[in-house]
C-alpha cells in the first residue's frame, strides 16, 4: 500500500514522500490493537509494516487507508466539509454520494477510526464515501 507520509503535502508530493507498507502486515495489526487507551502505540507499529527502505514515515491516518476493504481510499479535508461538526445530510449529500454513503459512530482515535470506517464499509458495501464530521477541526 502506498500512502502519503506523515506531514507531507499533496501539492509537492514526490515518490520519497510516500510510505510503502505491506498491506497484509497492516491488516494483521488489528489482532495486536490494545484499544484506544494505548492508541499511540499503533503509530509505532506501522514501522513493522513498512516494505523496503526509504520513503516517508507512515502517518497517524494510515489505518484509515489500510483497514478499509477498498481498491483505494481518498482521504480529503475540503474546506466545505471540514468546517461542519456533523456529517452533512440532505439533498446535497445525496447528489454527491448518489445515496451510497456509509454513516456510523466514529471514534477520534486514529487506529480505532480505521476499524470503524472498515466496519461502516462492511455494513454498507454499496457505500462510495464516509463523511467524518469535524475531521481536522479542533474537535475532531
Amino acid at each position: 500500500m502506498w500512502v502519503k507520509g506523515s506531514g507531507g503535502d499533496l501539492g509537492t508530493l514526490t515518490e520519497g514522500g510516500l510510505a510503502v507498507l505491506r498491506l497484509d502486515r497492516m491488516r494483521a495489526a488489528r489482532r495486536r490493537y490494545p484499544g484506544v487507551e494505548r492508541e499511540d502505540e499503533m503509530v509505532a507499529a506501522f514501522d513493522y509494516c513498512l516494505h523496503g527502505k526509504g520513503g516517508a514515515a507512515p502517518s497517524i491516518d494510515t489505518a484509515m487507508h489500510g483497514l478499509v476493504d477498498a481498491a483505494h481510499v481518498d482521504h480529503l479535508h475540503p474546506d466545505s466539509g471540514s468546517r461542519s461538526p456533523v456529517p452533512p445530510t440532505g439533498e446535497a449529500d445525496r447528489r454527491v454520494f448518489r445515496g451510497h454513503r456509509g454513516v456510523g459512530a466514529l471514534a477520534a482515535a486514529r487506529f480505532q477510526l480505521g476499524l470503524d470506517i472498515a466496519a461502516v464499509k462492511a455494513a454498507n458495501p454499496q457505500a462510495v464515501g464516509c463523511v467524518l464530521g469535524g475531521m481536522g477541526s479542533p474537535r475532531g
